[in-house]
């Protein structure tokens, strides 16, 4: 799924389960390639998504939006596509 459903994790966390909807469900996160990572300059978080400050921090990245990083830590699981892959993005 990478960046591009980078938003489900953090809405699932954020909104439908502080709600009390889908509280069973569970958001798996799939890396297939760091180098894209859905990253938006200039936006501002809050507006744009319709969060509150406290979450904004999940999805910004400096002064961009990044929708990796919203899932990595929204998510209840992230996996790679491979061992070799999971090895590669830990190394400098």
């Amino acid at each position: 799924n990478d960046w591009q459903a980078g938003l489900v994790p953090f809405y699932l966390c954020h909104k439908y389960r502080r709600n009390g909807c889908y509280t069973s469900s569970r958001a798996i996160y799939v890396v297939h390639n760091l180098g894209y990572q859905g990253q938006y300059p200039h936006v501002e978080a809050c507006h744009f998504f319709g969060c509150e400050r406290h979450m904004a921090g999940d999805v910004e990245l400096g002064d961009c939006v990044n929708l990796s990083k919203a899932a990595l830590i929204n998510a209840d699981r992230v996996l790679t596509v491979s061992p070799n892959y999971t090895r590669e993005i830990q190394t400098p």
